[in-house]
């Protein structure tokens, strides 16, 4: 064959063979989808003049290094005149900002960012409210809003332009003049019997006062039933300074139950910015038996309810007031539900405790033996005792601990008429015992006398 014509094929086949993508930098496009991070949080309370993360959006990129440029986010929820700032962060950095100037939409030239190829950059959007109150922007709380990810633009290494897929909406957030945050507090699990159903605390935020309307309680018993439930109010943690005027908030009388949900509302308790309240709900029982549980719990809400009056209709669980333009009243529609609450989930917060067991108090005796001594000084006498549901027994006039503790005797001196006391201490509490001890002295008159007789003489 040519030699020429080989060397052609050869160089065709050559051609022919190349791989696809050797050459396909410059004639591919930048891919870049768009979704909402796993450190998304969920839909929360915030306050105003604040600034708050709101959503986070991940950037991923295909095909090619992208470098971002521009982000345009959209107010999908709510008034976009509620929102103050937005800011853009990416890590600690600030790479862009904007306002929402008589639009819902605003966008961010920020600062390039760098999307590796195969890789994920996670840009943070974080609003900042505008204030409530009096001459303020916004009248007052409970306005929702929500922002999403509308748009954004890009370029390649390879000076292409990114196309952009993908969704991101933020859960939203509601804003507050002020907001409480709840906190559970411990009891122990065992002694029920001291009445404590439960306790809790009540926080405002260092922004603004709050004001608590009404809090449900729903217990569950087994082995007792519940008489009636009171609940209190504190300013101090060790629940000893009375809310004034009075820590008492009211009591439900039930006359005998083992299950059931109260909901307190009697008077409205408030709450100064950055101080806390104390609440304690306690129980009188019937008849606890031996290891008797009671359940309960502090109830949150599920839904998102918009203002309302105090008592414009049945009580939510958990109704309290941010105070938006001044100190709420019952008649004051500026009074929201538990939903959101920071420290109180829909599914409530719960405190278990347990009755003792019923121990049976110690039993204790004591007796004596006394025994004839030929010594005016001291005499003896045995002392026995026995006990039962006992741990120890202590007998006084230095005596002390007796061993075995369920019974046993011992030798004791007395001179005169002496009592003797047993203390006998057990799980079920303690009891004493006494004895009297009398001292018993021979007659040292001798029992067949000698009469003694001058010297010489003779007895007749």
């Amino acid at each position: 064959m040519n030699k020429a014509l080989i060397i052609g094929l050869a160089v065709a086949a050559f051609f022919i063979t190349t791989p696809a993508y050797a050459n396909t930098v410059a004639t591919t496009t930048p891919l870049v989808s768009v979704s909402v991070d796993s450190s998304n949080t969920a839909f929360k309370l915030v306050v105003p003049g604040v600034e708050t993360q709101t959503l986070p959006i991940r950037f991923t990129a295909t095909v090619e290094q992208v470098t971002l440029q521009r982000v345009t986010l959209k107010v999908v929820s709510g008034s976009y005149s509620d929102v103050r700032i937005v800011r853009l962060y990416n890590g600690s950095q600030l790479v862009g900002q904007g306002l929402f100037v008589g639009s819902d939409t605003t966008t961010l030239t920020i600062s390039p960012v760098v999307i590796p190829r195969n890789t994920f950059v996670v840009l943070s959007a974080r609003i900042t409210p505008e204030l409530i109150g009096v001459a303020q922007p916004i009248q007052e709380s409970g306005r929702v809003v929500k922002i999403a990810y509308a748009s954004a633009e890009g370029v390649g290494v390879s000076g292409a332009r990114a196309v952009f897929s993908g969704a991101a909406t933020s859960d939203g957030v509601r804003i507050m003049k002020s907001t409480p945050t709840v906190s559970l507090i411990s009891l122990p699990v065992f002694g029920a019997a001291d009445n404590r159903m439960l306790r809790f605390s009540i926080r405002a935020a260092p922004e603004g006062p709050v004001t608590l309307g009404s809090f449900a309680v729903q217990f569950v018993t087994t082995g007792v039933s519940v008489r009636a439930v009171d609940a209190y109010a504190y300013t101090d943690a060790a629940f000893s300074i009375p809310a004034s005027p009075s820590p008492h908030l009211g009591g439900i009388t039930l006359g005998t139950s083992t299950a059931g949900v109260l909901t307190f509302s009697g008077r409205p308790i408030y709450i100064p910015a950055g101080q806390t309240r104390y609440f304690e709900v306690r129980g009188s029982y019937i008849a606890p038996t031996p290891y008797a549980s009671i359940t309960s719990k502090l109830l949150g809400s599920a839904n998102l309810a918009p203002a309302q009056t105090l008592f414009f209709q049945a009580p939510e669980a958990f109704m309290w007031s941010p105070n938006s333009l001044s100190q709420a009243t019952t008649s004051t529609r500026d009074w929201f539900n538990g939903h959101a609450v920071v420290g109180l989930p829909s599914s409530g917060q719960t405190q278990g405790r347990v009755f003792d067991a019923v121990q049976p108090r110690p039993t204790c005796e004591l007796s004596s033996v006394s025994m004839i001594s030929a010594s005016h000084n001291a005499a003896p006498a045995r002392i026995s005792w026995t006990s039962s549901n006992a741990t120890s027994l202590v007998v006084d006039r230095g005596v002390g601990a007796v061993t075995p503790v369920s019974s046993g005797s011992m030798i004791v001196q007395v001179s005169t008429r002496t009592v003797f006391t047993g203390t006998a201490t057990g799980p079920g509490g303690t009891t004493t015992c006494t004895v009297v001890v009398e001292p018993l002295f021979a007659n040292l008159v001798p029992i067949n006398p000698i009469e003694i007789y001058p010297e010489n003489q003779e007895a007749f």
